[in-house]
């Protein structure tokens, strides 16, 4: 037998000496090594482990469901977007960009790192410490109601765009808080206490709510106006005695005419008395229509006067007068002579006969035009209107 081989490597690969060992025993010893080199598996003593530049992975590699133990780090090679969620990348972690992705089992691509940042879970909030006592953000679906805290039982503040309240009912409306537009500044508005009766709210320029009954401090000179108050709404009972005065009430609306002079007509027919158009812009209330001394110091009378105390025995004498408002007769009236033995010289009133009140406006604002007008039943008779005006004014 001959023994004309050497033993080689971790296999113990027993190789036949060329030249000096004979042809059986070099067949042989050729057998015994192939029969060795068709089982080894590059394990430890199976020949030379495989380095990774003895590698060449062109495909995927299984692992035939065995785990990547002992692994420094895996480094990977990012994709241009995230996988289809399908096979054969259901299960599978990977690199987009600069995040990381995994793919579930059910075909969820569920992004674990986001530029940076860790997301968290579905209905949770990013950025908030992990470490005890951090911030915070919970739901109790008892009160249905979300809790925002800064720390352990400190509550956060939150800053945010419009928000809208509803009612805790499906498909309720909502009403929505807006900041105002191109806010030069920000500010705070501060709620007040709650108060033991019922008061308005106030808003001072600090952004302060206050609950106050109103008092003079809280209101401006000449900032309530009569539109701002329900009509019959202030009572004698509301008001404190003698704390009204002339500078509390507005002017009366007055309008007066020009001096009438010395108006005289024997017309038949009605004639307009001098000057007597006056024009009164009104909220609708009814209008006091009267005639007033002009201030003059002559008599300011109305006079039926007869042409002459010596002409025949004639008619009675009548004076008509008249008051129209805006072309339409409001008001007449007459001052009458009657013969008893001699025949009257005249009849005269004070300016005063003529006063009335025109309840006819309706409440309708506008602007009225009140004109006078007179005649007599004969020529033998004059209608003197002297030295008075005609008034008119707004009753509030």
């Amino acid at each position: 037998m001959s023994t004309n081989y050497v033993i080689t490597g971790p296999m113990n690969l027993p190789v036949p000496t060329v030249g000096t060992e004979l042809g059986p025993y070099y067949a042989n010893d050729i057998n015994s090594c192939m029969a060795i080199i068709s089982q080894h598996d590059h394990s430890s003593g199976e020949g030379n482990q495989i380095t990774p530049s003895g590698l060449n992975i062109n495909t995927a590699l299984s692992f035939n469901g065995n785990a990547a133990s002992n692994l420094g780090y895996a480094a990977f090679t990012p994709q241009p977007s995230t996988l289809p969620g399908t096979s054969p990348t259901l299960s599978s972690l990977y690199a987009v960009g600069s995040s990381l992705y995994y793919n579930d089992s059910l075909g969820n691509q569920v992004p674990v790192v986001v530029n940076g940042s860790v997301p968290g879970a579905t209905g949770t909030i990013t950025g908030l410490p992990s470490t005890p006592p951090g911030a915070g953000a919970s739901y109790n679906s008892t009160a249905e109601t979300f809790t925002f805290i800064s720390a352990a039982t400190v509550p956060a503040a939150l800053d945010s765009g419009p928000i809208t309240i509803r009612d805790l009912i499906a498909n309720s409306h909502g009403v929505t808080l807006n900041a105002p537009v191109s806010l030069p500044n920000s500010y705070s508005l501060t709620l007040p206490n709650i108060p033991s009766l019922l008061l308005p709210v106030t808003l001072d320029n600090a952004g302060n709510f206050g609950a106050q009954l109103i008092n003079n401090s809280l209101i401006l000179p000449a900032t309530i106006l009569n539109t701002a108050i329900a009509p019959a709404t202030i009572l004698g009972s509301n008001i404190a005695s003698r704390t009204i005065s002339t500078t509390n009430i507005a002017p009366v609306n007055f309008q007066a005419s020009s001096s009438c002079g010395y108006f005289i007509t024997s017309s038949t027919s009605l004639q307009q008395v001098t000057n007597f158009n006056t024009s009164i812009t009104t909220l609708g209330n009814p209008v006091r229509v009267e005639l007033s001394p002009d201030g003059s110091s002559i008599n300011s009378v109305i006079e039926l006067l007869n042409v002459s105390e010596y002409s025949p025995y004639g008619p009675n004498g009548t004076m008509y007068i008249q008051i129209q408002r805006n072309g339409f007769a409001i008001y007449n009236t007459t001052l009458n002579a009657c013969y008893v033995g001699q025949p009257p010289l005249s009849f005269a009133s004070p300016a005063s006969l003529i006063s009335f009140t025109d309840y006819g406006l309706n409440g309708a604002p506008g602007t009225y035009s009140y004109v006078m007008y007179v005649c007599v039943n004969s020529p033998s008779w004059n209608a003197v209107v002297s030295y008075c005006t005609l008034l008119a004014y707004e009753i509030r």
